[in-house]
């Protein structure tokens, strides 16, 4: 009985698929290239199906047709152009992530049950973030190895670093400004040395014995803003420290630091306050 010797179609030009006129129904035809090898047959209605294996690239399959165009149903891709690697099902009309999600040529990813994370968020992994450019971006950067650091270019296009936004019945209002230095250095108080941290402040200024004014780097939108204030570092059972307000304007707050079993003024070693509000 003499051996019947039957090859498949085949070629091994990169990337090359056949026609539907260089098969029959059923028929299989073989790309061997060893970069983009596949096993492709033609279907019931005439369309050329690759069966496999994966193509590992980092363009899609069949970018730059060698034969038919496209790609079929359920065809799959190791997308290796964005790391890590995003593994893609053709779903008759363009590639989706095997995760769950996509992301488009201009960097948006779509997410299931209608959450769309846009291209306006950026996080860097970087100390520094890129420059936010468009009204409404936010960024994430770590600022150290303990510290994220938030910015966000509001309407106004204006960045601001580190405001933390609440939701209310009253409307949108966060933690715009807030301060804590050292106040004992009396008639030496320099705000540049004796700081501690602040945000938003462009300066603290002793106006006397626990008499300060603060200035706001930003101005809020008014004066209607909580002033929230402490001092006093260790025990004072016997008498504690109080934070009274003395004025307030858009772009500066005074107060005094006083002790509270004598009303006297005081310069102490640990003074703290946040403001709530709303920034222009």
């Amino acid at each position: 009985m003499s051996n019947i010797n039957y090859k498949h179609k085949r070629t091994s030009t990169t990337s090359k698929r056949p026609t539907a006129s260089q098969l029959d129904i059923g028929e299989i035809a073989v790309n061997y290239d060893s970069g983009t090898p596949g096993l492709f047959l033609e279907d019931a209605s005439g369309n050329i199906i690759k069966v496999g294996p994966t193509e590992i690239s980092g363009t899609a399959p069949n970018s730059s047709p060698q034969g038919s165009a496209g790609n079929s149903l359920g065809e799959s891709w190791l997308d290796t152009s964005v790391t890590p690697n995003y593994l893609k099902i053709y779903d008759g009309s363009s590639w989706k992530t095997a995760s769950g999600f996509s992301i488009d040529s201009s960097g948006d990813a779509s997410f299931p049950n209608s959450l769309t994370l846009e291209s306006d968020f950026i996080f860097s992994p970087s100390t520094t973030a890129p420059s936010l450019t468009v009204n409404g971006e936010t960024t994430f950067e770590a600022t150290s190895n303990t510290t994220l650091s938030a910015k966000h270019r509001g309407t106004d296009s204006t960045t601001r670093t580190g405001r933390v936004e609440m939701n209310s019945a009253g409307g949108t209002f966060g933690i715009c400004a807030h301060a804590s230095f050292d106040g004992s250095t009396a008639a030496l108080f320099n705000w540049s040395n004796d700081k501690i941290s602040e945000g938003n402040i462009s300066g603290v200024v002793r106006n006397a014995v626990g008499d300060f004014t603060v200035t706001f780097s930003t101005a809020f939108t008014s004066a209607n803003y909580t002033f929230v204030g402490s001092a006093g570092q260790g025990n004072h059972t016997s008498s504690a420290r109080a934070v009274t307000i003395v004025s307030r304007t858009t772009t500066a707050v005074n107060f005094l630091v006083e002790r509270t079993d004598t009303g006297v003024n005081q310069d102490e070693d640990y003074i703290a306050f946040i403001v709530i509000g709303s920034l222009t």
